[in-house]
């Protein structure tokens, strides 16, 4: 399997899109739309490429779409035939910069999930997951993603070449901000390293894509060494982090694990478990929340409550295990963070992450008391041995460069973990606005006949096999379950369940990262 590799932060990336087998859905511009600024759309006609795959489902039901927009779907042998479709078809980020691209219907669910704003979201765990996704249709999805400038924060994805599985985290504030966090230390700390700037360059990315076994995923925080001058033909992984907020806990040190195995060159490896004491569930329309908040469907000049109203409202006191209550809903409530560190032996041997070696690992607790001194000292640690790979890369480069200061230098970190906790309870009360707006804005979307998920059979088979009608409907998106802070696990799992998609939506618990 050939590498994928993303760059990292805003670095443009240029993955070719290649029509894969299916129907696609053809931009053709804005010249005949009077009443909109989405693009009409042609709909190319299925190309079986196999024959063994299992024939199309004789039960899938064709839902009627009623809208304003006229698109042309072409049949086989066929003359064209006018479908309507509503503009919400305009938020496939279908925008100019990408007219005339073709995309596959695949692609068009996935893109459609990360710029709709619906009540599901905010309320449904993360990660979500996509069935059936080729992997020409994840080269677009990333590149997409990578290009447009619609979505706030950069959703991580991770694919996985077996399954054809595409799986979606929508980062929130309080998810980001511990490695926002220590971004900003280690910064300072890795650029007061005395090492040769036009020789070696260290980064630090929050959005690469890194490839293991099988798959391709996006840690929470990347940093890499790289060569300065001529081609980058390797690029070293010094250090990752990965966040867990609300998720399952032992699935991130799983992944973790897979990580290093695939990267053994890693120097330090940091995981974070963010506790939320009550999973977050959208308010139930008899509540208080839904009768005194706007929201979308009550007013037609609605408009949602800035977030100094909304966070002012806040009836509970500001600190950690008590929730962020506002017209008697819980927005939000964190009971506790932990920090999880490993080095690299002297010894050069890859880290282990279940081995609880005080002098290869340390945990600390940042809230709600904290006590972080190990962690510091074993980030410290960290920081040294990467120190070590940068005079071994800078002398790989010129086995005659002078590394004798970079050898001797003693790296520190200069963090103030009351800044941490301070940093947790603001992104606390942006993550409960944050969930607010969603739910406010998409409320009663879940009942729109755009948004009713299609027949459970039918999302079993694969796509180029399967009826489509031109439906908005996301129903191949599935959540993965959301368990609380676990202990490492013995071993590793090999793979999830496939659970059918709801068939109704409502006013069900969940999270949101």
């Amino acid at each position: 399997m050939p590498a994928l590799v993303a760059p990292a932060d805003n670095s443009p990336y240029f993955t070719p899109v290649m029509p894969s087998p299916g129907r696609h859905h053809q931009i053709k511009g804005f010249a005949n739309v009077q009443t909109s600024k989405s693009p009409a759309l042609k709909l190319i006609p299925n190309k079986p490429t196999a024959s063994k795959l299992p024939p199309p489902s004789k039960i899938s039901k064709k839902p009627s779409v009623k809208t304003s927009l006229p698109v042309e779907e072409e049949a086989q042998g066929e003359k064209p035939v006018e479908v309507a479709l509503d503009a919400v078809a305009d938020t496939v980020m279908m925008q100019c910069p990408f007219q005339g691209q073709v995309f596959t219907s695949r692609v068009e669910d996935v893109l459609r999930y990360l710029t709709e704003p619906t009540a599901d979201k905010s309320r449904q765990a993360s990660p979500r997951e996509f069935r059936g996704v080729g992997v020409e249709d994840f080269k677009s999805i990333e590149r997409v993603v990578g290009e447009s400038g619609r979505l706030v924060m950069k959703p991580r994805l991770t694919y996985d070449y077996n399954e054809l599985t595409l799986s979606i985290d929508m980062p929130t504030a309080i998810h980001e901000e511990p490695f926002d966090c220590l971004k900003e230390h280690l910064t300072l700390a890795i650029a007061n390293m005395p090492y040769n700037r036009r020789a070696i360059r260290p980064r630090i990315h929050m959005n690469y894509s890194l490839e293991v076994p099988n798959k391709t995923v996006t840690p929470d925080m990347t940093i890499t060494l790289t060569r300065v001058e001529g081609p980058t033909e390797n690029v070293a992984i010094s250090g990752l982090g990965e966040c867990a907020f609300s998720e399952d806990g032992a699935h991130v040190f799983d992944k973790m694990e897979t990580e290093i195995e695939a990267h053994p060159e890693v120097d330090f490896a940091v995981i974070v478990l963010i506790h939320e004491s009550a999973s977050f569930a959208s308010p139930l329309p008899d509540s208080t929340a839904s009768k005194i908040l706007p929201t979308k469907d009550a007013a037609a000049d609605f408009q949602p409550l800035p977030m100094k109203t909304f966070i002012r409202q806040r009836s509970t006191p500001r600190q950690f295990n008590q929730p962020l209550t506002v017209a008697d809903h819980n927005w939000c409530q964190v009971g506790s963070v932990q920090y999880f560190v490993w080095v690299k032996g002297a010894n050069g041997a890859p880290i282990n992450i279940r081995d609880n070696n005080p002098l290869l690992m340390a945990r600390g607790t940042l809230a709600p008391t904290p006590n972080m001194g190990a962690v510091t000292t074993m980030l410290e640690a960290g920081l040294r041995r990467m120190r070590d790979s940068m005079v071994s890369l800078t002398l790989e480069i010129d086995n005659g460069a002078d590394c004798s200061a970079l050898q001797a230098a003693n790296p520190t970190l200069p963090i103030e973990w009351d800044l941490g906790v301070s940093g947790i309870l603001s992104a606390m009360d942006t993550t409960a606005y944050q969930r607010y707006l969603a739910w406010s804005v998409g409320v009663k979307r879940s009942n729109d006949s755009l948004y009713t998920p299609s027949d459970g059979d039918d999302t079993q088979q694969p796509p180029a096999t399967r009826p489509r009608t031109r439906s908005v409907a996301c129903s191949v998106a599935r959540p993965v379950a959301s368990t609380s802070q676990p202990s490492p696990r013995k071993a590793k799992s090999r793979g999830r369940s496939i659970a059918k998609p709801r068939r109704k939506a409502g006013a069900a618990s969940g999270s949101t990262r």
